[in-house]
């Protein structure tokens, strides 16, 4: 339930962009033939498949990774008052607190504005809005699937007050008691000891990247400013909250980082590795894009050379063969469709 303060928020948001937006691009045209399009189109196939892929990953990892974190998420029986953290350096940097508005602590607040910032400014108003869409999806959906894998292999104890987990950590639970516990208590699914890696920052650090590939700031500066200043809050607010470890946090720029890199290199063409033509396919070509740009400049200019190299190379083997020729022309030989025949006639 939003609370009506925060909804106002949005409106604000949007009206910000939008006027943003009309600024740079003058207003918009939308019409009922652009929704017509989008479904004929063959790319809303991708679409929507790109959403089935995101929807899977997403179970798959409340599925697998939430319930065997919750199951083998660690017990200190007789406590179920205070938490049992590791420690950590980056606690001691910051104090335990946990700021919230309107009943949204500051990481999620966070991830409600980048996801509102592309539902209601990138989709309708973005050139590549369709395809800034899939890579959103498609980019989120391998976070949910190596997130699947890490908080599966390894859970550690809870460092905060969840009173969920405060109970959890003083009885065992089985495979299907845990199971029950986080898919069978509402949406979106709540686990414990699934922390390795933060899955707030990485979707911060992810909407940041997708958003400067495609230049989805309209060239506004500040807009960008804003966004990265977003991703420091959301990581000092997990900090203080308690939501995770340092070391969450750190692996989930890693990751980001890792995905996002690997993605767009097999998007251009550029390492000729498994998974390429896939991505290719599902992400589409992105010549209108801000990342592709730059990419078909480097690409040009990197063929420029090529071509100037050969050019030379051609030149200089022409001046050799123009000075053989010159020199054998002079010792009395004559060279006729390639061939050499010499000044003297041998009789047969």
């Amino acid at each position: 339930m939003f609370h009506p303060v925060l909804l106002q928020i949005y409106l604000a948001l949007f009206l910000l962009s939008f006027l943003t937006y009309t600024r740079t691009y003058g207003l918009p045209t939308l019409s009922p033939s652009k929704l017509h399009l989008f479904l004929t189109s063959p790319s809303s196939l991708k679409t929507l498949l790109c959403l089935l892929i995101w929807t899977i990953s997403y179970f798959l990892m409340s599925f697998l990774g939430g319930t065997i974190a919750y199951w083998r998420f660690p017990r200190t029986p007789g406590n179920a008052e205070t938490p049992s953290p590791l420690p950590d350096l980056i606690f001691n940097l910051f104090p335990e607190t946990c700021p919230k508005i309107f009943g949204q602590n500051l990481q999620s607040l966070t991830l409600i504005i980048y996801y509102t910032y592309l539902t209601l400014i990138i989709l309708p108003f973005h050139p590549s809005s369709e395809k800034i869409l899939r890579h959103f999806l498609l980019l989120n959906s391998l976070m949910f699937l190596t997130r699947t894998t890490t908080v599966s292999i390894t859970s550690l104890p809870q460092p905060n007050y969840t009173p969920k987990c405060l109970l959890a950590q003083n009885s065992s639970s089985t495979f299907l008691e845990s199971l029950h516990v986080v898919m069978g208590r509402g949406f979106p699914p709540k686990s414990c000891g699934d922390l390795i890696y933060s899955g707030h920052a990485s979707c911060a650090i992810i909407s940041m990247y997708i958003i400067e590939y495609h230049n989805a700031y309209f060239g506004r500066k500040y807009v960008r400013r804003i966004g990265w200043s977003l991703v420091g809050i959301a990581v000092g607010s997990i900090f203080m909250c308690r939501s995770h470890y340092g070391v969450d946090v750190v692996l989930a720029g890693y990751f980001s980082a890792f995905l996002g890199e690997g993605f767009y290199l097999r998007l251009e063409g550029r390492t000729g590795r498994w998974g390429e033509e896939i991505v290719r396919w599902l992400g589409g070509e992105e010549e209108d894009s801000y990342g592709k740009r730059k990419s078909r400049r480097r690409n040009t200019g990197q063929a420029t050379g090529e071509s100037e190299i050969l050019l030379k190379d051609s030149a200089d083997a022409e001046s050799v063969a123009s000075s053989v020729n010159s020199s054998r022309e002079e010792e009395g030989e004559t060279i006729i469709g390639g061939c050499i025949y010499g000044g003297t006639t041998t009789s047969v």
